[in-house]
């Protein structure tokens, strides 16, 4: 099924340590906000303060559907590998399970989609200038326009490299 409108009711999140997000409510400005743990604190206190924040959305916004963007490893991608090789890998995915796992406890419906299918190869810069060329707003947080770029493929008005969209008939 191919959306001709903007999402209604739906959030979409870049998930991280900076965890982006966008509430759509029909129009093609969402409201947008990034949570961000104190950086002293440990993995599980800032995986603990981001979920908390995160329910607050989902108690607040009630979103039908919420879209988490899942992990992709590339063998060939110097980024990938370090990731994987440092644990940020690994504590991205404790991340968005632990966010999956809220929207589950109530009773709102999850879906994931990895980054290669929603923008292709893009890097941050070219994500938040295809984001202003559709709705002509600019995000300086590469996280927020992410979660942008997440709500507006769900839309199918944010066509990845490869051409793609991530709702197809």
């Amino acid at each position: 099924m191919k959306y001709k409108k903007f999402p209604n009711d739906i959030l979409s999140v870049d998930p991280g340590f900076n965890t982006g997000w966008a509430f759509w409510k029909g129009d093609s400005y969402p409201i947008t906000g990034v949570i961000t743990p104190d950086k002293k604190s440990s993995s599980i206190e800032k995986i603990g303060y981001i979920g908390n924040c995160f329910e607050y959305l989902l108690i607040k916004w009630k979103p039908s559907l919420v879209i988490i963007e899942d992990q992709w490893f590339n063998q060939y991608s110097l980024k990938s590998l370090t990731s994987v090789s440092s644990g940020a890998f690994k504590k991205l995915t404790w991340m968005a399970g632990a966010l999956i796992y809220l929207c589950i406890s109530k009773n709102i419906s999850v879906e994931t989609i990895l980054p290669i299918k929603w923008k292709g190869n893009m890097n941050d810069s070219m994500v938040k200038k295809r984001v202003e060329l559709i709705i002509h707003t600019c995000y300086s947080n590469s996280h927020i326009a992410d979660a942008v770029g997440i709500g507006l493929h769900y839309a199918g008005k944010f066509i990845n490299l490869s051409g793609s969209r991530y709702h197809e008939s």
